[in-house]
């Protein structure tokens, strides 16, 4: 698969949620090549150990939380 720079990505073009992540390689041309990298195994949540983390820290986290603008909540480079 092959990707211009100056062209628009068509919709036929864009991956789908079930496409493997795609790794993109710079080349000397204006062109762009892939190649398809299998997806990562993922841990399956632990819902009593969540459960329980919460009970711990929620109440310290609500404190942190209250200090940070809601508009930063989901900013990660917020608080980096």
């Amino acid at each position: 698969m092959r990707i211009r720079f100056d062209a628009p990505l068509t919709p036929e073009a864009r991956p789908s949620a079930a496409s493997p992540p795609v790794v993109l390689v710079s080349q000397a041309s204006d062109t762009l090549s892939t190649e398809s990298m299998p997806p990562r195994p993922r841990k399956a949540c632990n819902e009593s150990r969540l459960q329980r983390e919460v009970e711990v820290c929620g109440d310290s986290f609500k404190r942190d939380m209250a200090h940070i603008d809601p508009q930063y909540w989901c900013n990660l480079t917020h608080f980096i």
